[in-house]
């Protein structure tokens, strides 16, 4: 049986203190064989990569795969930036280990980025998924 962990955020072990091959380590430990980082802006979207990619090259006992995206939380903050960064990032997705954009969606209930913001930020990862 394989199992997949289909949305995790490594950067909250490895940021604790861990070595991102010691969380590898436990997730093999229980059981998992790939997992799938997901990132929530750019920052963390660069480093969800830089795991899927390091995992590869050190051949970690745990397939690491990446998203690319941006949390609704963050739309507000990501609007002014462009999408630049996350088309870069898109134009090596099958040589960078990315399987996805997001995490993003609609967070109508904390409201911490406008919805016009939220919408046109969700909008536009959607095209860029489609487009990659």
């Amino acid at each position: 049986m394989v199992w997949t962990d289909a949305h995790c955020h490594l950067e909250h072990g490895v940021d604790a203190g861990g070595a991102l091959q010691a969380e590898l380590r436990l997730a093999a430990e229980a059981g998992v064989t790939r997992l799938v980082d997901v990132g929530t802006d750019q920052i963390r979207s660069r480093l969800a990569v830089a795991h899927a990619e390091a995992s590869e090259r050190e051949g970690a006992p745990v397939e690491v795969w990446a998203t690319v995206g941006v949390h609704p939380h963050d739309a507000e903050q990501a609007a002014g930036s462009g999408w630049q960064w996350m088309e870069s990032l898109l134009d090596g997705a099958r040589t960078r280990r990315i399987v996805g954009v997001g995490e993003c969606g609609l967070d109508y209930h904390y409201d911490h980025s406008p919805r016009a913001v939220q919408r046109s930020a969700f909008a536009a990862q959607i095209g860029l998924a489609h487009r990659y």
